[in-house]
């Protein structure tokens, strides 16, 4: 059982130095590691053991032959040697972090016991340490041996590893500490910023032995270059915390641009020797203030990504390393902040963040990703329990690191509006750290709205994605004004399932990332439009990672971050069009966001462009050099100001694949590109139909259509179908009348017509004249699989990608394709196009008797009149490709 009065203890951050000589003894470097697979053995037997025993460096992020599977415990061991100076002292065992639940041993005695992955400290017992050769051994719980409910989820807040592609690697992955002290002992200490008095409110956690009398503490503050500015001793008699209130003269703040650091000494003193802890500190103030992050007074936006345990990659493990990746590349690519998705980051990470103005959400291990733990009542009470002290724990950790600047105390839980978390959980944290914003990841707090939208990436259409953030934001500004706007996941990798989704191949070369680096910047930029105030798209490794990332160039990672890069300006310039089709020749206007993050008045300039050539994200792209149009605009906006204005442009008068730019160019600024790939669509010809179309079934836009460009159609064909071609804009009316008229179609199939089959609608089975399996499935994007078939007839394949309006929607329920259809007749079956799955097609013909069908699940019919806003040039010519099909 643990006390409670843990929680309101942590381990000391930083170096602590004791009577002026060092009083912390390392226990981190070589040590042996045993596997207990059965988990049977226990101290007498582990420490009796001498075959099995590996080496291994503590700390670390992966045990070698571990296999979590089978293995139960893992014990690690090492010898120390201790003088006569040290032994004469009390003492505390501490270690970072354990992965999972560990047991100490020293010299043979339990000396304490942690049941989380938290930070821990236990007091020894005098007479344990012995001068000379002492030895130490844990006992560390594997993934397999923790005790869990019916759904396999430990009773622990545990991060990733509650789900099956998380990481359930036993391990050391923090360092381990002997203290020594003599009569008082600093456990703690959270320095907390006031700017409205220039003050630091410092809270401390002592423990004091019996003998100590008199107890104080000398508080020493200095500024970065070492000059003392607060020098003070205050009493430090009763109860936990001991607080003290600063006030430094004319603070330097710390932000992003000047990370000004203090340096806060702290000497506990009582009857014996005193003990010194030294940690740093920045003066900044983060909070939510009418719906928006504030930093120091001034409005921010959080722009960036996350990290999720990149600390555990193996060419991440030096200061420079971390520093150009997590630092120089991030604000390069105009990031000022990571989530660390699923853990708080190690500590050697927030020090570069603390010096550097990198800013940190740091998310808690209750990671749930909208799934039911399956908790019984008690299981669920542990579970409750464990995560507060879990979460307090790390608080008092790492409180005085400047770069966090919120608690992310859980991700996407099943608990929404009210609760634990929100009730309990995040009202504990707030006691302890009232200076820090709580944020739930996907779900919302007082402080705080998220949303992680992967519709439109993982699933469904392109537009699918604007649907849902713009109604998000719509709903945010009725019911929750003094909330913060976040989306702290979206996007996420270019995956095999994706590439065949919105690519139709799997991914070559990086060039093919070109398509991933458009959802980028397009789904950054409606959540820049629509003023979200943390913007995190799914995730930095995915993009920056040198030992995946083929090379592409050598100022920009990928185009993944190139996209980003732009779409994160502070200064910048998007373009909101959606749609791709127009007429060539056409004039069109469109709405430009101008948008200034800044505190101050900028004058930029804004460059137009249609070219030829794809731009690739890249904004002094060379195709900018010969451009099929430009022009240029100058504006000059006001500090946080986000204008909207029409712009009138000019398609080109040839049909083709263009590119609609606009480059911002502000002084002292990297230029920033706003692209869309739009498509200059000349109006297809009508065919000579030498026939009347049998229309079978009615739809008022079609038979509208037909009419208006003189093209012949009955709807009579009760006594035979006399034309070779037959129509239907409902497959439901074409399988009513096929049953009820069954000899009329079989005689039509006989004769050799063609059946042109029009749905759009979902749910609707393929049952005659041939039985078909669909799949239900949608999406904005098909694929050529037939580039010589008359009904893809001067269709390019750029053209099959996200349709005009209606979210792009290009095709629903598409046909499963097999090699003969599941009937008698054996009857082929053809793809003409393919969808987000090779096996899947929006567009099939199949023969049936002398005859054939083409069955269309595109979304055309919708789109083929010129009178509707949602007209397509592309729709119509596939449609007018559709019903020349058997002439």
């Amino acid at each position: 059982m643990r006390i409670i009065i843990q929680i309101l203890v942590a381990i000391a951050v930083s170096q602590t130095v004791f009577a002026g000589e060092k009083s912390t003894f390392n226990l981190s470097g070589e040590w042996q590691v045993l596997f207990d697979k059965e988990g049977t053995l226990g101290i007498e037997e582990a420490s009796k053991t001498t075959e099995g025993w590996k080496a291994i460096t503590v700390p670390h992020y992966k045990i070698e032959g571990l296999n979590e599977k089978d293995t139960k415990i893992v014990w690690l061991r090492r010898n120390f040697d201790l003088d006569e100076k040290l032994t004469a002292f009390n003492s505390i065992l501490r270690w970072k972090q354990i992965f999972f639940d560990a047991v100490a041993y020293i010299n043979g005695s339990e000396t304490g016991k942690s049941e989380l992955t938290a930070p821990f400290w236990v007091k020894i017992e005098k007479g344990v340490l012995k001068t000379g050769k002492n030895t130490i051994y844990l006992k560390i719980f594997c993934w397999s041996a923790l005790p869990k409910t019916e759904a396999g989820k430990a009773l622990i807040p545990a991060g990733s590893a509650s789900f099956d592609w998380g990481d359930r690697a036993a391990k050391v992955s923090g360092e381990i500490f002997l203290d020594f002290y003599d009569d008082i002992y600093i456990i703690n200490t959270v320095v907390l910023p006031n700017l409205k008095d220039s003050s630091a409110k410092i809270k401390i956690w002592l423990l004091k032995e019996k003998n100590a009398v008199s107890p104080c503490v000398d508080l020493l503050i200095r500024d970065k270059n070492g000059e003392k500015i607060v020098d003070s001793t205050f009493s430090a008699e009763g109860e936990n915390p001991v607080s003290i209130n600063a006030v430094l003269k004319n603070p330097v703040l710390w932000d992003t641009e000047n990370p000004y650091l203090y340096t806060c000494e702290l000497t506990a003193r009582a009857s014996g020797v005193p003990y010194l802890n030294i940690s740093h500190f920045g003066m900044r103030e983060f909070l939510v203030k009418d719906g928006d992050f504030y930093l120091n007074g001034k409005r921010i936006v959080l722009k960036g990504s996350e990290l999720v345990m990149d600390w555990q990659r193996s060419y991440l493990k030096d200061k420079n390393a971390i520093y150009a990746y997590a630092v120089e590349t991030a604000k390069q690519m105009n990031f000022n902040c990571f989530r660390t998705h699923t853990l708080p980051p190690p500590e050697s990470w927030l020090d570069i963040f603390d010096k550097n103005g990198m800013l940190i959400l740091a998310e808690f291990p209750l990671t749930f990703n909208k799934t039911d733990f399956k908790f019984n009542k008690e299981q669920e009470k542990l579970f409750q329990e464990n995560s507060t002290l879990d979460a307090l724990t790390r608080i008092l950790e790492l409180a005085n690191h400047p770069s966090i600047i919120g608690w992310v105390i859980s991700n996407e839980s099943k608990e929404t509006a009210s609760g634990w978390e929100t009730e309990i959980l995040s009202k504990a944290i707030k006691n302890l750290d009232p200076s820090r914003p709580v944020l739930r990841a996907g779900e919302l707090t007082e402080e705080g709205r998220d949303i992680h939208p992967y519709q439109g990436y993982w699933f469904g259409t392109e537009g699918s994605f604007y649907s849902t953030v713009t109604k998000f934001a719509a709903s945010q500004e009725v019911s929750h004004k003094n909330k913060t706007m976040l989306a702290t996941e979206y996007l996420e990798a270019f995956n095999v399932d994706r590439q065949l989704r919105w690519a139709g191949k799997k991914k070559e070369t990086q060039k093919d990332d070109i398509i991933y680096a458009e959802f980028c910047a397009e789904q950054t930029e409606v959540l820049r439009r629509l003023d979200f105030d943390a913007i995190l798209p799914y995730w930095y490794a995915n993009w920056n990672n040198p030992k995946t990332n083929f090379e592409w160039r050598k100022d920009i990672p990928s185009p993944a971050l190139a996209a980003i890069k732009s779409a994160f300006s502070p200064i910048f310039a998007s373009i909101d069009l959606f749609n791709r089709n127009f007429i060539s020749g056409s004039s069109l206007k469109t709405d430009i966001y101008y948008i200034n993050d800044t505190d101050k008045p900028v004058d930029a300039e804004y460059n137009f462009y249609i070219t030829v050539n794809n731009p690739e994200y890249v904004p002094y792209s060379e195709t900018f050099l010969k451009p099929f149009y430009s022009a240029t605009v100058l504006k000059t906006l006001k500090p946080y100001e986000r204008l909207i204005q029409s712009f009138e442009w000019k398609l080109p008068e040839n049909e083709g694949i263009y590119y609609f730019s606009v480059v911002t160019q502000t002084p002292g600024l990297a230029p920033a590109l706003s692209q869309r790939e739009i498509h200059a669509i000349s109006r297809s010809k009508i065919p000579s139909i030498s026939n009347k179309i049998t229309l079978a079934g009615s739809n008022g836009t079609v038979e509208e259509y037909l009419t208006a460009n003189r093209i012949s159609f009955t709807k009579e064909y009760y006594d035979g179908i006399e034309s070779n071609l037959l129509l239907t804009c409902s497959l439901k009316e074409f399988q009513n009348e096929y049953t009820l008229k069954n000899q009329v179609f079989e005689s039509f199939f006989e004769k050799g017509g063609t059946a042109v089959i029009l749905e759009d609608e979902s749910n609707v089975p393929v049952k005659v004249p041939v039985e078909l399996k669909t799949i239900s499935d949608i999406s904005s994007r098909a694929f050529i699989a037939e580039k010589d078939s008359p009904l893809l007839f001067n269709i390019k394949p750029s053209y099959l990608a996200r349709w005009n309006d209606y979210n792009g929607i290009c095709y629903k329920d598409p046909v499963v394709i097999t090699t003969h259809a599941p009937d008698d007749n054996k009857t082929t079956l053809k793809a003409i196009l393919t969808g987000a799955k090779p096996e899947e097609s929006p567009l099939v013909v199949y023969n049936y008797k002398k005859g054939r069908i083409i069955l269309s699940r595109l979304e055309l019919k919708k789109r083929i009149s010129p009178r509707t806003p949602s007209y397509d040039p592309v729709a119509e010519r596939m449609f007018l490709n559709l019903i020349s099909a058997a002439q």
